[in-house]
């Protein structure tokens, strides 16, 4: 099998279990043990699914050191002392900072599902196709908890998870790494540690976690 079908292959199949998993953990809530199960092979499975995609294919792999030597890890790792030294400071585990999913999404859409797209089609296009895709993905929250989202909230929410995935897109377009993505993803879900319980509209915007 030529290497451009089999990490064509590889990509589908690494985006069919992302979006099963991701949507089973949450469809049975009800059933906290089985959701807890499908979480964690969800960071297990997924991340082991991304390395063996993106080593498929040397174009990918070139592109993926590319990312890992970008200057804009010194931006990363200073943002990441400084969440240390809040979580430290507020006597939580420092690991507490480090939200596997967002991780999981940026390597996933903004790097393996942008890129692949980029082949295809133009790499605007691809920003705009993966913002889709992410959106799509987190649908399962207005699926599995319609309740939650009540009124306008569920169409903002949409909006919401649409308008941020654009902009994670861009982000990684011009800068050529997901560095900035990630301290900005991090960054909104360890706010929610800090964040005491506001009404209206304000904690959906920081939905996107």
């Amino acid at each position: 099998m030529q290497a451009g079908k089999r990490t064509f292959i590889l990509f589908l199949l690494t985006e069919a279990v992302v979006y099963l998993l991701f949507y089973s953990f949450l469809g049975f809530m009800l059933h906290p043990n089985l959701s807890a199960t499908l979480y964690y092979l969800y960071l297990l499975i997924v991340p082991l699914l991304l390395i063996i995609t993106i080593g498929s294919d040397h174009a990918l792999v070139k592109n993926a050191l590319r990312n890992i030597e970008s200057k804009d890890w010194t931006v990363f790792v200073t943002a990441l002392f400084i969440w240390g030294y809040i979580f430290a400071f507020n006597k939580f585990s420092p690991f507490d900072m480090f939200y596997g999913i967002a991780i999981i999404d940026e390597i996933n859409f903004r790097f393996l599902v942008f890129n692949m797209l980029s082949r295809y089609i133009r790499r605007e296009y691809a920003v705009v196709i993966q913002a889709v895709l992410f959106m799509l993905l987190y649908m399962n929250y207005i699926i599995f908890e319609p309740g939650g989202y009540p009124g306008l909230y569920a169409p903002l929410y949409v909006v919401d998870m649409f308008s941020m995935g654009i902009l994670y897109g861009v982000l990684a377009y011009l800068r050529g790494s997901i560095y900035l993505d990630l301290i900005i993803h991090l960054s909104l879900f360890d706010m929610v540690y800090f964040s005491p319980p506001i009404p209206g509209w304000i904690p959906y915007v920081m939905l996107p976690t």
